[in-house]
């Protein structure tokens, strides 16, 4: 599956993405396939592994139709770069699906993954009145989770 996405900022070509793909963690080959290859080849296998991201795909995950069945994003980036994100599901107000990109979170909104802004417009007075009496611990990891950390 290849979800609908909307860019950061199309005019900045590092952290534009082209194409997402979800993939699922497989165990069987990850476990049982890998360290076989490996040990045959005198771990060369395993070095290529390290530095390949279309090998790490191919041996390490399984690309799915769903994405409430993903477990990480393939992100193509500039230039065709490939990078392995892995997918953050939270529960709290609603379910959420967020992955990470050159340091910007994009949220999926029910249709499409879109990165995802502070308002840094609003008023601070407004800010300091919502925050005066703190705010809880449940609270804070839903913001951790929805901006990353600060």
């Amino acid at each position: 599956m290849h979800p609908e996405f909307v860019n950061f900022d199309e005019e900045e070509e590092v952290t534009v993405i082209h194409e997402l793909t979800c993939l699922k963690s497989a165990p069987l080959k990850t476990y049982i396939v890998v360290p076989i290859l490996s040990l045959m080849s005198g771990f060369i296998f395993a070095i290529c592994l390290y530095w390949s991201v279309p090998l790490k795909v191919k041996f390490f995950y399984n690309k799915t139709n769903k994405l409430t069945d993903a477990t990480h994003m393939l992100v193509e980036g500039h230039n065709k770069t490939l990078e392995i994100q892995p997918l953050y599901r939270s529960t709290q107000n609603g379910p959420q699906d967020t992955f990470s990109f050159r340091f910007i979170q994009f949220k999926f909104d029910g249709t499409k993954f879109q990165s995802v802004l502070f308002d840094c417009c609003k008023d601070q007075h407004d800010l300091l009145t919502q925050n005066a009496t703190g705010l809880k611990q449940s609270k804070v990891s839903a913001l951790r989770m929805l901006y990353g950390p600060c």
